[in-house]
C-alpha cells in the first residue's frame, strides 16, 4: 500500500495540470516503486473506468525526443515554424542536439502528441532535421483529483488483491476445463472427435452461473461489481466459447 500511495502521488502530482497531457516512463517508474509495468497499467485503467473517472488514458508514446538539425539553422527554422519555436524554448542542449519532452511541447502548443510527431515527420522528409525517441511512457490526462489519496490507495490495493485472487481461480478453472475436455468428456452433449465446443460452452455457463456463497463466486463477486470486471469475464467467456480442445 505504501508503494501504491507513492505511485498515486506521482500520478496526481501538483505539477500535473488537469486537462493537460501527463506522462511517466514505464521502465524507470516500475523500478522506482517496485511495481510491474502491467500492474501500473492496470491501476491507470481502473482510475479511468472505475466508479470514479479520475483519468483519461492516452496512447503510449516514447516521450523524450532528441532533435538534430542538418540544413537551415534552428533559429531560422523556428522563425518560420511555431512548433520548432516551442521546441527550442522547451529544449535542453546536449552535444549540439536539442532534447525535449514531447508532452511539454504538445501542452504548450495545445495540440496532441500525434500532431507533434506528424509535423516533425514532415520536416524530416524535407531533410531539415532528424530525431530519435526514447523513454516509452504511459500518457494520460487528469480529469478529477481524488479527495482522499490515502483512501484511494487503500481501495486500489484491496482491489488489486481481489483481481489477483480472481485470476488464480480462473486459471484453475481453465485448467480444470481443459482437463475435463481431454479426460472427462463423455461426448454426450454433442462433442465428437476433437470437437469439444458444446461441453466447454456448457461448463463455462455453469461456472459463471454459480450462486452466491459458492467458493468460486466468492472470488468473482468483487469483479462483477466493476465495469472492468465485467469486461474481463466477458472476454474470458468469449475466449472459452471459441476454443476446441483435442482429445
Amino acid at each position: 500500500e505504501y508503494a501504491m500511495s507513492k505511485f498515486l502521488n506521482q500520478i496526481f502530482s501538483s505539477g500535473n495540470t488537469m486537462g493537460c497531457i501527463c506522462s511517466f516512463p514505464k521502465e524507470s517508474t516500475s523500478r522506482k516503486f517496485d511495481i510491474k509495468e502491467e500492474v501500473l497499467l492496470t491501476v491507470l485503467t481502473q482510475l479511468e473506468i472505475g466508479e470514479e473517472q479520475y483519468l483519461h488514458l492516452l496512447p503510449q508514446f516514447s516521450v523524450t525526443c532528441t532533435l538534430y538539425f542538418h540544413k537551415t539553422s534552428p533559429q531560422l527554422l523556428a522563425d518560420k515554424d511555431i512548433l520548432l519555436r516551442s521546441i527550442l524554448n522547451k529544449s535542453e542542449m546536449k552535444d549540439g542536439s536539442y532534447v525535449f519532452e514531447v508532452p511539454r511541447v504538445a501542452n504548450d502548443m495545445r495540440i496532441t502528441m500525434n500532431e507533434v510527431f506528424d509535423r516533425l515527420q514532415k520536416l524530416k522528409f524535407s531533410g531539415e532535421l532528424s530525431y530519435e525517441l526514447k523513454d516509452p511512457a504511459y500518457c494520460y490526462m487528469i480529469l478529477k483529483r481524488p479527495d482522499d489519496l490515502n483512501a484511494l490507495s487503500a481501495n486500489l490495493t484491496k482491489w488489486l488483491s481481489e483481481v489477483e485472487n480472481s485470476k488464480i481461480r480462473k486459471l484453475d478453472a481453465m485448467f480444470a476445463l481443459a482437463y475435463y475436455a481431454v479426460k472427462g468428456c463423455k461426448k454426450t452433449d454433442g462433442c465428437s472427435g476433437s470437437e469439444h465446443t458444446p461441453c466447454i460452452q456448457k461448463r463455462i455457463i455453469d461456472y459463471f452461473s454459480k450462486k452466491e456463497g459458492t467458493p468460486d463466486d466468492d472470488y468473482c463477486t468483487p469483479l462483477r461489481k466493476s465495469r472492468f470486471g465485467c469486461s474481463l469475464l466477458t472476454k474470458l467467456t468469449r475466449a472459452f466459447a471459441s476454443c476446441a480442445v483435442p482429445c
